[in-house]
């Protein structure tokens, strides 16, 4: 009856041992927030790369004619 209850014990530590072990998984964690980041960065990018021009046109409309 007693080894009956340690095997038990055991199979339910070990169950809930890849349990935790699974959801606690960082790799396909940190993949996802890098993929969400490399978005945000790219479409950063496109939106400074985009203004860039019309910066630089009020740049030169503000300077003065002699300078």
């Amino acid at each position: 009856m007693m080894n009956r209850r340690l095997i038990t014990a055991r199979i339910i530590e070990e169950t809930v041992n890849d349990a935790i072990d699974l959801a606690l998984d960082s790799k396909d964690v940190e993949e996802e927030i890098e993929e969400e980041v490399d978005k945000v960065l790219t479409a950063l990018a496109g939106e400074t790369a985009a203004q860039l021009p019309e910066v630089v046109r009020k740049q030169k409309l503000e300077q003065p004619a002699g300078a």
